[in-house]
């Protein structure tokens, strides 16, 4: 039997004893080297370790994932590797293009283009310039012309029957005849050239004209005398287109002072016409015109294809017609001779 002294003695010794136990299990954290790596003797009982001769088993590899850590050796301390934590995921961006940004709609719209240049406004009185420029030069481009002329007048307040005449014209020197080929006044034929002739207007006479005058009788009277002005609102030698292109190139002039009395009605369809004509309209304030002594207006209608004037309308301040004068079967340009308009040619028997 042990003592209590015999135990202190043999303390030490067994102290030493356990700590070669940890030298046979190979433990690395002793820092001594393994069982199976201590000489032996050839009848020493085998060793765990020498009892697994074989190669280890090949990994299983799989691609993107690490191979797998070699095993630890038999009697080691097995401390299990911590699992791989996954990475957290990165946050998830949202792009917001301009496009997302817009509703549907806007992203298959193509963008709006830009806005036109400003342009300056458009003179008023181009379309009146224009026309009477274009009048003019076709005017001045013809010497003598024919027309079948229909006429309505007011006269000293009382409306005159519609007379039709075929007309003859010359601008140069100006003359004009005509011959009434209507139920009114037919037959009657009126002769004028200016500075000839003694500056007169001859005349043809009709059934209906005097009842002194048989017709055919051949009369000749000066411009002023009252039976030759009664007879119509205008002198003669106003007749023609001349003296209407002429007003115009007036009338636009004093609009261009500031008048404001014209303006442009653009295409207009007249029932006396197959084709639309380029209209205008003047306002005539009280004492503008002595045909129209408290006011009116007028209407000028121009041809597309000559840019003639081939209609002309006023009214006074009642509204109520006062002139009416259409040009029909205009011809142009046409050779017109004296003989055109002498009336001892033209009326030999009536002399």
């Amino acid at each position: 039997m042990f003592s209590g002294k015999d135990a202190l003695r043999w303390l030490p010794t067994l102290a030493a004893g356990l700590a070669c136990v940890g030298c046979f299990t190979g433990s690395p954290r002793l820092g001594r080297p393994a069982v199976a790596d201590l000489p032996r003797g050839p009848d020493a009982p085998p060793t765990r370790a020498s009892f697994d001769t074989s190669p280890p088993p090949p990994v299983l590899q799989i691609s993107g994932a690490p191979a797998p850590a070699a095993a630890a050796p038999s009697g080691a301390l097995e401390v299990p590797p911590l699992a791989a934590r996954p990475p957290a995921p990165a946050p998830e961006t949202t792009r917001v293009t301009a496009a997302a940004a817009l509703p549907p709609a806007a992203q298959l719209a193509e963008p709006p283009p830009p806005p036109p240049a400003a342009r300056p406004p458009a003179d008023p009185l181009d379309d009146l310039r224009r026309l009477h420029a274009e009048a003019a030069h076709q005017f001045a481009s013809l010497n003598g012309y024919t027309a079948r002329l229909t006429r309505r007048e007011q006269v000293n307040g009382k409306s005159k029957p519609e007379e039709v005449m075929l007309c003859k014209f010359r601008r140069q020197p100006f003359s004009v005849h005509f011959k009434w080929v209507g139920t009114t006044a037919k037959g009657r034929e009126v002769v004028y050239v200016q500075g000839q002739h003694q500056n007169k207007l001859h005349t043809l006479t009709s059934a209906t004209d005097s009842v002194f005058l048989k017709a055919g009788s051949r009369i000749s009277l000066p411009l002023t005398d009252p039976n030759v002005v009664k007879a119509s609102r205008h002198s003669i030698a106003e007749a023609g287109l001349g003296s209407t292109v002429e007003h115009l190139g007036r009338a636009v002039a004093a609009e261009e002072r500031g008048a404001r009395r014209l303006r442009y009605l653009g295409k207009v369809n007249r029932p006396e016409f197959r084709t639309a004509l380029e209209g205008v309209e003047e306002q005539m304030p009280p004492g503008a015109d002595p045909s129209l002594p408290r006011g009116g207006r007028r209407l000028y209608f121009f041809d597309p294809a000559s840019h003639l004037p081939v209609l002309l309308l006023a009214y006074d301040e009642r509204g109520q017609e006062a002139e009416y004068y259409r040009y029909e079967d205009l011809r142009y340009p046409v050779q017109l001779t004296d003989d055109d308009f002498n009336p001892d040619r033209l009326w030999p028997s009536r002399r």
